[in-house]
């Protein structure tokens, strides 16, 4: 709990930071005036509300992968988009994709021993180390990073308290299998969005 109370704290003092260096920036994109600003087919204003300024290219990554996911996995499991998973009571990340045990959560959110796997699609932030070890800690099986620059996906297996007992980087050509979702298999290529 002490690593989620100073990762809270962090991220807070990330976010003040951030939004005290972009008040200029966005000062700069907003239009002139609302005439300029995307205007919808019935004439109102397009105003952005995600928070967030994520790339074109990674929502595009997110999307084919879960494509991929949602006709691969059938029945065996979940497939959830940026969809909350509770760790424990203080810590409830949002992962790019996850697959978690099939069922109803419609009364709370599906839990780590609920996830069977998460999938990030590597966008180089600075918290990366953290939010694996969170997952680690929670006892999350398997976390892929899907890394597109790097051409290559980074597999973190085994949680333990320390971290991860495996860390192995697979390449085009190999295939992946996520665990408790046997009947899945993924070529590493098509995970980074390579033509077949």
């Amino acid at each position: 709990t002490g690593m989620v109370v100073w990762w809270k704290r962090r991220k807070r003092r990330q976010s003040r930071a951030a939004a005290t260096a972009t008040t200029a920036a966005a000062e700069r994109r907003r239009p002139a005036t609302t005439a300029e600003a995307p205007v919808r087919d019935d004439g109102g204003v397009v105003i952005d509300l995600t928070g967030h300024d994520r790339l074109p290219r990674h929502a595009d990554h997110v999307d084919r992968l879960t494509e991929l996911f949602v006709t691969r996995v059938g029945s065996q499991a979940r497939v959830r988009v940026r969809g909350p998973v509770r760790l424990d009571a203080a810590c409830q990340p949002e992962p790019d994709i996850a697959l978690v045990r099939p069922g109803q959560y419609g009364d709370g959110h599906p839990e780590a021993a609920d996830t069977l796997l998460v999938v990030e699609v590597s966008d180089a932030t600075g918290d990366r180390e953290v939010q694996l070890l969170l997952y680690a800690l929670a006892g999350v099986p398997e976390v892929w990073i899907v890394d597109v620059a790097a051409d290559m996906v980074e597999v973190f297996a085994g949680p333990r308290p320390s971290g991860w007992a495996t860390i192995a980087r697979h390449h085009p050509g190999e295939m992946l299998r996520p665990v408790g979702v046997d009947q899945a298999a993924f070529d590493v290529g098509e995970l980074l969005g390579r033509p077949a």
